[in-house]
């Protein structure tokens, strides 16, 4: 098993499904890292390398636009002379680079998320129960002083007024004010700052709140759409800590 930063490495063409990967994937307390994080000005080539030689796994996205793409097969080929694991995910019917043609893939072609198991396999924890998070896990949020912490409790704040409710990211961050990148952004460094709680628990797979893919809203321009669910559980719970 997976234990660690998990890089993702794909060709631009497919950076819609690999913001739905990301989240998908931080919602099972998989820590990511992937380009759309590196900030404006940073040498990105240094970066990219950077991001790869701290990871524990890559995540290669196959797809026709990644078997062709220089900066995939430079990942990739990076990833190799560091000898890290390199899982495939094959998004799309294409050839495997020569590199690792003799890798199990995990098919998740028409844009379908990875099975429990795959997830499971990268350290998440796909099927948690997020009731297990008592008053005293839910104020750790509160009390702690971290970007990502002050962002979870803005969500949690919102979340809570519609208990049971599945609402979707861009309902979210029009809920919040937040860009679906700080969204994206406040959950995987949630998961990081949970890992960080609890090193040694499962609950450190588990967030306070469900998420799920489900049919993206007619008119969004979306497919499908990751949803979050508050439990009505958690959101009174949520509410005695805020006092709300």
């Amino acid at each position: 098993m997976v234990t660690g930063l998990v890089f993702i490495s794909y060709a631009r063409e497919d950076r819609d499904y690999v913001e739905k990967l990301v989240l998908h994937l931080t919602g099972a307390g998989v820590e990511v890292s992937w380009d759309f994080q590196i900030q404006a000005g940073a040498t990105y080539a240094r970066e990219i390398e950077k991001r790869i030689d701290t990871c524990s796994a890559v995540l290669f996205v196959v797809t026709p636009e990644s078997y062709e793409s220089e900066w995939a097969r430079r990942e990739l080929h990076h990833a190799l002379e560091q000898r890290k694991p390199i899982l495939p995910v094959l998004l799309k019917t294409s050839p495997m680079p020569i590199q690792i043609n003799d890798r199990q893939g995990e098919d998740v072609r028409g844009g379908s998320m990875p099975s429990t198991a795959f997830v499971a396999a990268l350290g998440g924890n796909s099927g948690g129960d997020e009731s297990a998070w008592s008053e005293s896990d839910l104020r750790r949020i509160v009390d702690d002083e971290r970007p990502a912490c002050h962002r979870m409790v803005r969500i949690l704040d919102r979340l809570a007024e519609r208990p049971g409710r599945p609402t979707s990211l861009t309902e979210l961050a029009t809920l919040t004010d937040f860009t679906r990148g700080q969204l994206g952004g406040a959950f995987n460094g949630f998961t990081r700052i949970c890992r960080l709680w609890w090193p040694d628990h499962p609950k450190q797979g588990i967030w306070p709140i469900r998420s799920h893919y489900r049919a993206a809203p007619p008119g969004s321009g979306r497919t499908s759409e990751m949803y979050y669910t508050l439990s009505a559980g958690n959101a009174q719970r949520w509410r005695r800590v805020r006092q709300l």
